[in-house]
């Protein structure tokens, strides 16, 4: 069945319009510590994704997809998820699979540890 197959969404703690993504450049230049999107900060360089996390994307057994807030709150209607954070879909239904406060703890190696250690929990269903 095509609704068992998981997709797993990261989410940005950042809207997707032109004018926060200039924001958010010029935010996390000046003041990178109290840039709000952890996520961002350790998955994007200055003008692109870090190959390393690119690179480590494309090995993963599952779609993945990367949202913005206002993307993410248009896609479900929720509003009031803490991001940034990673969620489970099947079908219409998302679950919460790393949330906020850690993925806020993360650095980029701690990322890609934590799923490659817990991807195989949700890659092999449906199957």
């Amino acid at each position: 069945m095509p609704n068992s197959v998981h997709t797993l969404i990261f989410v940005y703690n950042a809207d997707a319009k032109i004018t926060s993504a200039a924001f958010d450049f010029l935010h996390k230049i000046i003041s990178p510590s109290t840039y709000p999107c952890k996520l961002c900060e350790i998955t994007y360089g200055t003008f692109s994704m870090v190959k390393e996390w690119k690179d480590f994307i494309a090995t993963l057994p599952l779609p993945v997809k990367f949202l913005h807030r206002d993307e993410w709150q248009q896609l479900t209607g929720r509003s009031s998820d803490t991001l940034p954070a990673a969620f489970l879909q099947q079908g219409n239904e998302y679950s919460l699979w790393i949330e906020a406060e850690r993925m806020n703890a993360f650095e980029l190696e701690d990322l890609m540890r934590f799923v490659s250690e817990n991807i195989t929990s949700i890659s092999g269903q449906g199957k």
